[in-house]
């Protein structure tokens, strides 16, 4: 099997397999490429946790919150850009 189908393939194991892998290996994968994929977990995690995943705006708030819209949008009829426009 190809070696990057494998590290794929890893993407989709839980967390308590992966640590199953490495503690008892039944060669499902390289006990590399399953150290690699639990420290990319790791990884991200503690990326969102310093960046404040939690503070962040979704996007359809920060649209809403844009001045550059707000000022775009203030002058014009927005009901003409409806739905029942476009049947």
């Amino acid at each position: 099997m190809n070696i990057l189908q494998v590290q794929d393939d890893l993407k989709n194991f839980s967390q308590q397999q992966l640590i199953q892998e490495m503690k008892q290996p039944k060669g499902v994968a390289p006990q590399f490429l399953v150290l690699g994929e639990i420290t990319r977990r790791k990884r991200m995690s503690d990326d969102m946790k310093t960046r404040g995943a939690a503070d962040q705006k979704t996007v359809a708030q920060e649209v809403v919150s844009c001045r550059w819209c707000a000022s775009r949008w203030s002058g014009s009829d927005v009901s003409s850009y409806g739905p029942e426009k476009f049947n």
